[in-house]
Order: C-alpha cells, then sequence, then structure tokens
C-alpha cells in the first residue's frame, strides 16, 4: 500500500522532468536561433518517456522487493520467537505439544504419548 502511494509524486516528478528538458529544447533552440524540428522534440520526449517508464518501473520494484523483505524478515522473527518460547516451555513443563485452530495436534506428539501412557507410579 505504501509503495501506491508513492508511485504518484515519482509519476508527477517525472512529468515535470519531462518538461523541464523540452522546455530546456525549446528555449536552446531559441538561443542558437534555430527553430526546434519536430524530430528533436519527437525524439527527445520518446527518451525522457523511457526515462519516466524506467524510473517508474524501478521504484515499484524496489518497493516491492522492501515488502518482501520485511515480510521475511517478520516471518524469521516469528520463528524464533516460537522456538524460543518451546525451549521456555519445556523447561517448566513435562509436555509441550502444538495445536492448530481447530484444537488438533500438529506436529509429532511422541512426547504426550510416551506422558501419557507412563503410569500413575510416576
Amino acid at each position: 500500500r505504501r509503495c501506491a502511494r508513492h508511485v504518484t509524486p515519482v509519476a508527477f516528478w517525472n512529468t515535470i522532468y519531462a518538461v523541464t528538458c523540452l522546455a530546456h529544447l525549446q528555449i536552446a533552440a531559441k538561443i542558437a536561433g534555430k527553430s526546434s524540428s519536430p524530430y528533436n522534440s519527437f525524439f527527445i520526449l520518446s527518451e525522457v518517456s523511457w526515462v519516466m517508464v524506467l524510473v517508474t518501473c524501478v521504484w515499484i520494484l524496489r518497493c516491492s522487493v522492501q515488502k518482501s523483505f520485511c515480510k521475511e524478515l517478520e516471518a524469521e522473527t516469528l520463528r524464533d520467537e516460537q522456538s524460543v518460547l518451546k525451549g521456555l516451555l519445556r523447561m517448566v513443563c513435562d509436555v509441550v505439544i502444538e495445536l492448530d485452530s481447530d484444537l488438533s495436534i500438529v506436529g509429532p506428539a511422541q512426547d504426550l504419548c510416551t506422558f501419557l501412557l507412563r503410569g500413575s507410579s510416576h
């Protein structure tokens, strides 16, 4: 979302750049005493347009990579936190199991089986 909001200013400044380049061409032609040819204007406009498209694409790609990196970093942090919490629980509890949203056991449950079948003598 943040990147989508930033594409508009990038497009705006690209347009300002294009207008500035065309104005520079017209001013340079007037100073030189020549009238600028429509082919020169078209060539400059097409080059500036390609630069605008390239800058916008690079900006969007940068935002996408940044968002992907942030998601991967967050996922790694969550995995680390989960591992630390499981370790703390194992220190305090006899058995640690993981449940999903339906309260079904997720992953191996050998420790739980051993604990439940151990009997009352322990």
